[in-house]
């Protein structure tokens, strides 16, 4: 079912299916990306991990800053000691957009030790 949907592989797949849930949650209802979520086919199970980490990552606040254009950043957030525009460069260089990889283990533990530390 990938393929109809002009993927390259089930992974990729995975990717935008990951994208799309995650900015269909910022407008609609568990309901209405449950139903989008079905009527799509769902992730193959090969394409699970590379789903869920997408998911993971496009969660955190900081992937949503790091997707804003600079002007848009800065208007945001305010930072001190610190350019947030390229602190976050490492994660806009993962986007699919970006020719990223989004499934990078170094930059996703990363992230995750970061969130941890930070709670």
């Amino acid at each position: 079912c990938w393929r109809v949907r002009g993927c390259r592989s089930v992974q990729m797949f995975a990717v935008k299916l990951a994208l799309l849930e995650r900015l269909l949650l910022l407008k609609c209802s568990r309901e209405v990306v449950a139903d989008a979520f079905r009527s799509l086919g769902g992730v193959a199970p090969d394409a699970v991990e590379t789903y869920e980490t997408v998911y993971e990552l496009y969660g955190t606040c900081r992937m949503m800053l790091a997707v804003l254009p600079p002007t848009l950043l800065s208007a945001v957030v305010s930072s001190r000691g610190c350019d947030m525009h390229q602190l976050l460069e490492p994660l806009r260089a993962l986007r699919p957009i970006q020719g990223g990889n989004v499934v990078d283990g170094d930059v996703v533990r990363a992230l995750r030790t970061l969130n941890f530390l930070l709670e």
